[in-house]
């Protein structure tokens, strides 16, 4: 009987040494994941607060770009509607004519800088943000970019050929001889009103509707960072 009391208690003492060690190892691999996880995590706040710093420059080259446009957008329904208006397409002066064409011909490319969020995709650290719709929107970005600047693009491509040859129409020629110079004088050239229309009224329209979906895009990424960072 004492044999078998002594076995009892060395027995429980085992289990119980053994139940301490597990107990230790669970501990230290809790700790270890807590280590980790706030490593991840501080990681994930570094990388968001990178990105957010890119992104807010980007948000307000866009916001240039588009306030460009749209002045280009509004002096091209000036022209049009000077070319609707009889009374006003004989009243308009060279000046009025000049302020208008500079504005409709603005045509900026928006070129973002994207050094950080590249880098971040292209190392994988992008795979330590937990929110998925914002790894799903920064990967969009680069295919959103190139949609919103199309129409700029096209628009580059085509005035030297749809545009500017109008502008020899404002030279006034008698006898072969160039006698004077009239700015308004493009206002009736066919070839001038086409590409007002095409260009600056069709393609600036779907151009800004391209535009102000990437901001309101990129608006909405930063809207989420900034609550990625408050967790």
């Amino acid at each position: 009987m004492l044999a078998e009391n002594k076995f009892s208690k060395y027995l429980l003492y085992a289990i119980g040494e053994i139940m301490l060690v597990v107990i230790g190892i669970l501990i230290a691999l809790q700790i270890n994941n807590w280590n980790s996880n706030r490593k991840n995590n501080e990681f994930e706040q570094s990388i968001l607060a990178d990105i957010e710093l890119e992104l807010s420059s980007n948000i307000e080259r866009l916001k240039k770009v588009i306030d460009r446009h749209e002045q280009s957008h509004s002096a091209t329904e000036a022209f049009i509607k000077i070319f609707e208006d009889s009374r006003e397409l004989a009243e308009v002066t060279d000046g009025t004519v000049n302020e208008l064409l500079m504005s409709m011909d603005y045509n900026e490319t928006y070129d973002p800088t994207s050094g950080i969020l590249e880098s971040i995709i292209s190392s994988g650290q992008i795979n330590y943000l937990k929110n998925k719709e914002l790894k799903y929107l920064l990967a969009s970005i680069d295919d959103l970019t190139e949609d919103a600047n199309e129409s700029t693009k096209a628009i580059e491509a085509q005035r030297p050929f749809l545009l500017y040859p109008s502008f020899s129409k404002s030279w006034i020629v008698e006898d072969e001889k160039i006698v004077g110079y009239s700015r308004k004088r493009i206002l009736h050239d066919p070839q001038f009103r086409m590409a007002t229309y095409a260009l600056y009224y069709n393609f600036r329209l779907q151009g800004l509707k391209e535009e102000k979906e990437l901001l309101e895009t990129l608006n909405n990424i930063k809207s989420i960072i900034e609550q990625e960072k408050k967790q």
